[in-house]
């Protein structure tokens, strides 16, 4: 071969071979860090994020650190359709390899109300698709946060989705940064075994107490416990093959109820600070409940006069006389203890308070439920129709599903009426006779 075509070969062979490729290398690196590519990069980020959550989510900032290895800053989640903020988080550290994802979220908030959401997601959207678990996931999250309009908590909380051979595992635990060997724990389990597969979720609190306010904005009725009001022990919840779940709360404890805040809306008010522990608790909605509790309400406070007469002539309530002195229509009672018991639709009171020490001036007393500085108050006298309290305290219609939740397990049977009521309105009544003929 000639000199000349050997060294036109040679440029040739520089420029497609060397030229060529640094020229695209250098270009492509380029263009990836111009603003209106790195746009197009977390707008298509954004996108499939949104598909895969269902919720709407903006990221500020996205690169990519290395194959596999991305970090987001300034994130949020709203709600698509109302724009309601889920969940802001200050930064995200995402790595997926070939054993695994591991993510690792900065300083997450999460709002209360939007915990509805956040079990949408990490249920519906992620253990129910088997395609998603197919390899273990690791979230890490530094200071969560859960805050609502009551309250908050924080937490730092490791969770870790595992596949099993008869379904997926999903286990968390939240270490209390106050005090270093407190864990709250709490384990998802999609059993994929039988032919419907189901959800058993278990929470335990550990040795330190959640505020129930710092979830009040999902479970609005919990505001009526008072902004003292903590939960302690575990809870269970299993769905069945009907679609139902069924809830356990065996062994847990509610302290720093506010006796006035519960009474807020009802037509009785009560005053008093108490506690209630569920030894036995096991509620399936619509179909049965089985609960033995232990309310202590140790300082005392005072009660409305009405309520005792409602008490008496509705449950068999007994009431010492002697002590009955109302000032302005209120008796005041220095403690209160009883059981209470829940089966079905009947309900047992028993009094609890001790001899001796709530009344010693008093002979052998049994199922004293109130005491009045050294006399008994209130003695309880059996079992009764649990719809006697709903009668007697006539909770607002917003509340009354939750009472009937627990005092009346089972629907009431379907009756036919032979002819519209009297306070039927003109609609229901001609829809009432249209149904006769």
């Amino acid at each position: 071969m000639h000199e000349r075509t050997q060294r036109a070969v040679a440029r040739l062979l520089f420029v497609f071979c060397c030229a060529v490729p640094t020229g695209l290398l250098l270009l492509s690196v380029i263009v990836t860090w111009t603003p209106w590519y790195q746009a197009h990069r977390r707008s298509l980020l954004e996108h499939t994020l949104q598909q895969e959550t269902g919720l709407a989510i903006q990221i500020e900032r996205c690169r990519e650190l290395a194959p596999g290895k991305f970090k987001l800053e300034s994130v949020r989640l709203e709600d698509p359709e109302s724009g309601r903020p889920v969940a802001v988080i200050e930064s995200i550290d995402w790595l997926t390899e070939d054993s695994g994802t591991r993510i690792v979220l900065h300083q997450p908030e999460l709002r209360s109300a939007a915990l509805g959401d956040a079990w949408t997601l990490i249920h519906d959207r992620l253990i129910r698709r088997p395609e998603q678990t197919l390899k273990p996931l690791l979230i890490v999250a530094d200071d969560l946060t859960i805050r609502s309009s009551g309250g908050s908590i924080t937490h730092d909380v490791e969770v870790s989705v595992t596949p099993k051979e008869t379904g997926v595992l999903l286990l968390a635990r939240a270490k209390d940064n106050l005090e270093e060997d407190s864990f709250l724990q709490c384990t998802l389990f999609r059993d994929r075994s039988g032919a419907t597969p189901t959800t058993q979720v278990s929470l335990s609190t550990g040795n330190t107490p959640l505020p129930c306010s710092a979830v009040d904005d999902y479970f609005p009725v919990l505001r009526r416990l008072g902004p003292d009001a903590h939960f302690r022990g575990t809870m269970e919840f299993r769905e069945l093959p009907d679609r139902a779940w069924s809830y356990n709360f065996d062994g847990t404890t509610i302290s720093g109820i506010s006796l006035s805040r519960l009474s807020d809306n009802l037509p009785y008010r009560v005053s008093g600070t108490a506690s209630i522990h569920l030894a036995r608790c096991e509620v399936v909605p619509g179909q049965s409940v089985n609960l033995s509790s232990v309310i202590n309400i140790p300082d005392g406070g005072w009660i409305e006069s009405r309520l005792l007469v409602q008490l008496i002539q509705r449950v068999g309530l007994v009431v010492n006389r002697d002590a009955d002195h109302s000032i302005d229509g209120k008796v005041q009672y220095s403690k209160g203890a009883f059981s209470l018991t829940i089966t079905n639709e009947r309900m047992t009171l028993r009094g609890l308070c001790r001899r001796g020490e709530d009344y010693p001036s008093e002979p052998a007393h049994e199922d004293i439920a109130l005491c009045q500085f050294g006399l008994p108050l209130a003695q309880t006298s059996g079992d009764f129709p649990s719809d006697a309290i709903t009668t007697i305290f006539s909770p607002p219609r917003t509340e009354l599903a939750y009472w009937n939740g627990v005092l009346l397990p089972s629907p009431k049977p379907m009756r036919i009426a032979t002819a519209p009521a009297a306070t039927a309105t003109n609609g229901e009544q001609a829809a009432a006779d249209s149904q006769q003929r």
